[in-house]
Parts: structure tokens; sequence; C-alpha cells
């Protein structure tokens, strides 16, 4: 299965299943031998099983009241990521969570990996504007891919594969109209990749 349609299967699937708790719904989404890693460091959760456990275990004493997920972005070699807000209660108190998922999927559109970044707040609010990086592009612009200087997808220069979110960062402030990628700061030594490009 092609990586685009598999995360937007993704991210319509956990919208829907996230609200309703329903994690037969999440659990079709992965591989048998996924791992999924909740926090940073937190031990990951092997398998289906462990996953369900997880999942069974973070959804008790919840009640959704909204939740949300941004266009997910397309990597290399299987890998996206997209943004996620959810309004809810937990014991009867209203929180807000948000974050993103990066998740690789396999050949057959299945995630085998995936990593969880998020931060909670008490009560109902929203992120700063824009909800999602995606929403603050100008409008006309095409998705965001990682594309070498050399047109072969997602490599720098040097060779190296790509950190995630490096090219995306440097494509969205050549897009509006900032220093452009590679120049140098006047404030700091550090330079900005030259090679986070849009695609065409």
């Amino acid at each position: 299965m092609d990586t685009a349609e598999a995360a937007r299967r993704f991210v319509r699937v956990w919208r829907r299943a996230w609200a309703a708790h329903d994690v037969d719904a999440i659990l079709e989404l992965y591989a048998e031998d996924c791992v999924h890693r909740s926090m940073p460091f937190r031990e990951p959760h092997r398998g289906r099983d462990e996953l369900a456990r997880h999942l069974r275990r973070s959804f008790a004493g919840e009640r959704v009241d909204d939740v949300r997920f941004s266009e997910p972005v397309i990597g290399q070699d299987g890998l996206a990521v997209a943004e996620f807000r959810v309004l809810s209660e937990e014991n009867e108190e209203p929180r807000t969570l948000a974050g993103s998922v990066f998740v690789r999927f396999d050949a057959a559109g299945m995630a085998v990996a995936t990593r969880d970044y998020w931060h909670t707040l008490p009560g109902h609010t929203e992120p700063a504007p824009p909800m999602f990086l995606l929403q603050g592009l100008p409008h006309g612009f095409p998705p965001i891919r990682p594309v070498g200087m050399f047109g072969e997808p997602g490599r720098p220069p040097s060779g190296r594969p790509m950190v995630e979110g490096a090219w995306l960062r440097c494509g969205v402030a050549a897009r509006r109209g900032s220093r452009p990628c590679g120049a140098r700061s006047r404030r700091t030594s550090a330079t900005v990749p030259r090679w986070g490009r849009r695609s065409r």
C-alpha cells in the first residue's frame, strides 16, 4: 500500500476510534509485531497484545469530547507524521492533550513502529493558532515531501538519511519568505540545511 494512503487511513481510523474507545479498530492498523512508544522515556509496548493493554488502560476513566488530527506529512521509507488534539474529561476533570505521532508503515500499509510526543493541560483549551502546522502554510502549496539537492528523495548532500522534521522546518521557512535555506544567521553560527525543498 502507498505510504500516503496508509497514513490517511491511520489518522482517519484513529480519530474515529479514539472518540469511541474502539480498541479493536485501532489494533487493525498495526502489524502483529509492532513497537509503540507512548512517551520518549517509557518502555515500548511490543506487539498487539501489549498495545491493546496500554490502550485500554489509557481509555479507562476518559470521556472524549472532540478529537482532531492533521493531514499526515509523508516522508521516505514508509514514514509519516501527523499532529493531534483531544478534548476530554478524565475522572470528570476536563483535559486537553495535543501532540504528534510518527509512524513507519510496511509494504502492506501496516504500522510497524510508532512514537508519540504529547503534552496535556487541565481544562479545555486550544493550541496557539494555527492548531496544526500545515494549516499555517500559504494557500495552494502542494504537500511537503523531503527532496534532496540532486533529486534523490529524502537525502541530504552528505548521503545520510534526513532527520524527520528538518526538511519540513527548512521548507516552511523558505515558503514564508524568511531567511532562505542554507543562509547563515547573523545572531548565531548555525546554518540551516539547503536540502529542504517542497515537491513539485
